[in-house]
């Protein structure tokens, strides 16, 4: 019983987040998503405020694919905790029927116990009864009174201690199963506007599409973003931030032969982009590539990641200096998988396709430089 009562007593430390599970307990997953839900809140206000004032298009999409983002991540923190919770509630009943059966099998050994013990009084009296001749020697019982009456209170204080365990662990079971309905409503109520969120992203891209005063503002916009972008690699270069080393020799003699960074449909080749009815161009100085969402991308040559990070009109992007020069650009990605100052080898994951930043769905664009020179990069890519 010992052995049992000391394995409930771990799983009870689990149920109240004293001990870690997969690596936290449970007191650090809720501060991750109380965390998680008051950036949301932050940017939702944030996003409130710009509503349909003057301003630049990319950065309310922008601002729209970073709420979307972190509300997916909300989501995704509450299906794990609801799936938590599911299990705990699982063991919290599981630890209660276990203990109703203790605290069931102790009530029956002590009646057991008092039964025989009036039995045996009233079959053949103990020796020392007939000793007492008078009241007051009643003395002598004492210490045969007082053990017997010790091990009693022993047994009545565990049996007490094993019902106050049986309380707790209804207590817990009716608080998990309350905790589990809010989370329930929670998830929901974020699900639906994560939904509202996508939407009205997707209804913005269509405005931007199809409406020519948002598709002059657009393009105007792209060329602004593509100016960030070369400011970037300029100051990434003056800093020597996460700088490869080398002449990019690698690079230069693997001309032809290099892998793509993702396999997929050409949507958009180097040079000139067409937007909006009257087939406007405007310049595109790499590969739109078009891929499932999720897909991982690879890096398409060893180098040092410079960069990771959000860029107007880019989404999410990274950054691989190869060295000598040789930089290429991955944006659009739904997902990081690399670090700042990282080296990758070829082949390494870099990321995964998105959406975010693009105005024509889930797709890959792709730079590759030379002496940080946009270059057409099928020459460079195996064929």
């Amino acid at each position: 019983m010992r052995s049992a009562i000391t394995t409930l007593g771990l799983v009870a430390l689990w149920l109240v987040g004293a001990v870690p599970l997969h690596g936290q307990t449970r007191r650090q997953a809720e501060q991750r998503l109380d965390s998680l839900k008051a950036e949301l809140d932050t940017k939702r206000e944030r996003l409130e405020s710009l509503g349909e004032s003057e301003g630049d298009l990319l950065g309310k999409l922008q601002e729209l694919e970073e709420t979307i983002d972190l509300n997916a991540r909300v989501v995704d923190r509450l299906r794990t905790r609801e799936a938590r919770v599911k299990r705990e509630i699982a063991l919290a009943d599981s630890l209660l029927g276990v203990r109703q059966e203790l605290l069931a099998d102790m009530q029956i050994r002590y009646q057991r116990r008092l039964v025989a013990i009036s039995k045996s009084m009233i079959r053949r009296p103990p020796d020392w009864l007939f000793l007492l001749a008078e009241p007051g020697e009643a003395v002598l019982a004492q210490p045969l009174l007082h053990a017997l009456g010790k091990a009693d209170r022993w047994i009545i204080a565990q049996y007490d201690s094993l019902r106050a365990d049986v309380e707790y662990s209804r207590s817990l079971l009716v608080d998990r199963q309350s905790e589990l309905g809010r989370l329930r409503q929670d998830k929901q109520r974020e699900s639906s506007l994560l939904a509202t969120s996508r939407q009205k992203r997707n209804s913005q891209l269509r405005q931007i599409r199809s409406e020519r005063t948002y598709l002059a503002q657009a393009m105007r916009e792209l060329g602004e973003a593509a100016q960030r972008l070369e400011s970037l690699i300029e100051e990434l270069v003056t800093s020597g931030a996460a700088s490869y080393g080398g002449d990019g020799r690698h690079v230069r003699r693997a001309k032809g032969r290099l892998p793509w960074p993702v396999r997929g449909k050409i949507v958009e080749a180097y040079g000139y982009r067409e937007l909006g009815p009257k087939r406007a161009k405007v310049p595109h100085l790499g590969l739109s590539i078009e891929a499932e969402l999720g897909t991982v991308v690879q890096a398409v040559a060893d180098g040092a990641v410079s960069y990771t990070g959000r860029l107007r009109g880019y989404g999410q992007i990274v950054i691989v200096d190869h060295g000598g020069g040789y930089f290429t650009l991955y944006a659009h990605l739904h997902e990081v998988r690399c670090f700042q100052g990282q080296i990758v080898l070829q082949g390494d994951a870099v990321g995964t396709v998105g959406e975010t930043g693009s105005l024509s769905g889930p797709q890959l664009y792709f730079e590759l430089r030379e002496n940080r020179v946009q270059v057409d990069p099928v020459p460079w890519l195996a064929h």
